[in-house]
């Protein structure tokens, strides 16, 4: 088995890791950055006498990591990795604006980052390799949270709520302890064996897909058994500490709500409390393609989408008509006997879910372009497109029609601002906050409370009715 990495993620330390994450104690830093930080403080410590004066040097060190992690979190990656700062966020990480010019210019005399003058301020970190764990001395990463809200009605209830909702902290800790224990394991397999591992997330199928090549996905893999990721722990964090972005984007790209919950690892969401309340979830069953069929009249897609048929048929499709795309070759020389048997028991349960393949097939068909046999023969999305057009060509005709009169994306945010408008506008905004019941949302569920539970539920389907959606009501319990 290969050595482990001295800082890398183990069974031994990921306690440790995961308590000093969620506390703000630690945070991720460009390599170049922490060199230069170390190498500074052996030549200032060499060279000081008045020891007063070093005892304050780890307050500019913990400004220098904090806001390269700042600027780097808040980059868009539609927007080449820019990010728009205002000089009042960045007096929450450093207090004096001298001392704020003084960092400026040590990143742009490094090369850590680059910087567009104007309000606001518009910055861009560079890479030069993994970022990787630095322990703060004096500060915590509550000053790069930020908070921002919207202007939009839907902004201002959001950050009422969330600013009623807390985390069981200890019980999230014990979730992503869960979740990195199974990355760990997954890495100790790949040392041992060095085979393909199955994926088992539609994350990770996604992932083989765009990689390719077992041996980068592998590697991908292994990487992420590496360290708790900051984008599991961050939006938990603010919503600990009633902090986060609460924003719509435009009605021309689907009009959805973005909030910290919305942003949440769906396991964490367990943890989450609304005025110290467990929560159940709301939701229309097979949303996105319900709002489809009622929008095209396609009868036959209403009551499959109704009887919660639609997946199971897509699904039963394409594993008729295709082996799943990632099913071990057990013929291949690579797997021992013993793996063989272990890899045929064990398949159906390390796969991703049947329903999950038919769904990820169904996003992908309707988020992408049309499909050609010469490009896509024998992938899930045109098998999808075929099999559209044979059970429910009425809605098949209007989404092809529909890609080939535009850019084809333009169909799902069409969609998307759809869903928004029902759940958002109509059922949150409207309906919910008349009945003084709070909620919080993520794109095609509302979650409430549990004692508001049984009347959202009832309000839900009077908004159904006032519709005229024939939709199938799921409701879930966060418990």
């Amino acid at each position: 088995m290969s050595k482990e990495h001295p800082d890398e993620l183990n069974e031994g330390n990921l306690e440790d890791r995961i308590s000093s994450l969620v506390s703000g104690l630690t945070t991720l830093v460009d390599p170049a950055v922490v060199a230069w930080c170390r190498e500074d403080k052996e030549i200032r410590v060499a060279r000081e006498t008045d020891k007063r004066k070093l005892s304050k040097l780890d307050y500019h060190y913990d400004n220098i990591c904090l806001m390269w992690s700042f600027i780097n979190s808040r980059g868009d990656p539609d927007d080449k990795g820019w990010a728009k700062v205002r000089q009042s966020e960045l007096k929450n990480i450093v207090n004096r604006n001298a001392d704020i010019a003084d960092i400026k210019r040590l990143f742009d005399a490094q090369g850590w980052a680059e910087w567009k003058e104007g309000t606001p301020h518009r910055m861009r970190v560079h890479h030069t390799g993994e970022t990787v764990v630095v322990k703060l001395v004096f500060k915590s990463t509550n000053r790069i949270l930020g908070s921002f809200t919207g202007r939009e009605r839907a902004c201002k209830i959001a950050r009422r709520s969330l600013d009623l909702t807390e985390i069981d902290v200890s019980y999230a800790k014990e979730i992503i302890r869960d979740i990195y224990l199974r990355h760990i394991r997954r890495r100790e397999f790949l040392r041992e064996k060095k085979g393909l591992y199955i994926p088992f997330t539609r994350e990770e199928e996604r992932k083989l897909i765009e990689l390719k090549m077992p041996d980068k996905y592998n590697n991908w893999m292994m990487k992420k058994a590496s360290r708790v990721n900051a984008s599991i722990i961050n939006p938990m964090r603010q919503i600990c500490h009633h902090k986060g972005a609460v924003f719509r984007v435009p009605k021309s790209n689907g009009h959805r709500l973005f909030t910290p919950f919305a942003f949440l690892k769906r396991e964490l969401r367990k943890a989450v409390r609304l005025e110290g309340e467990r929560l159940v979830a709301l939701d229309v069953r097979s949303c996105q393609p319900t709002l489809l069929a009622n929008k095209t009249g396609d009868l036959d897609l209403v009551e499959d989408c109704y009887h919660n048929r639609f997946y199971n048929y897509i699904s039963d499709h394409l594993e008729e008509h295709s082996p799943h795309p990632f099913t071990p070759d057990l013929t291949d020389d690579q797997w021992t006997e013993e793996e063989k048997g272990r890899i045929a028991l064990s398949w159906p349960k390390m796969r991703t879910p049947l329903r999950d393949r038919a769904k990820m097939a169904v996003m992908e068909y309707l988020f992408g372009p049309n499909k050609d046999i010469d490009w896509h023969e024998g992938k899930d999305q045109l098998l999808l497109q075929e099999f559209m057009f044979q059970k429910y060509p009425k809605t098949a005709k209007y989404v092809y029609d529909q890609k080939e009169k535009m850019f084809y994306g333009q169909v799902a945010r069409d969609l998307q601002a759809a869903e928004s408008k029902f759940f958002i506008d109509q059922f949150y905004c409207t309906d919910l906050h008349d009945a003084d019941i709070l909620g919080l949302t993520v794109h095609d569920a509302v979650y409430v409370k549990e004692s508001d539970a049984d009347r959202a539920e009832e309000i839900f389907r009077e908004r159904l009715a006032t519709e005229g959606l024939k939709a199938s009501l799921d409701r879930e319990s966060k418990i």
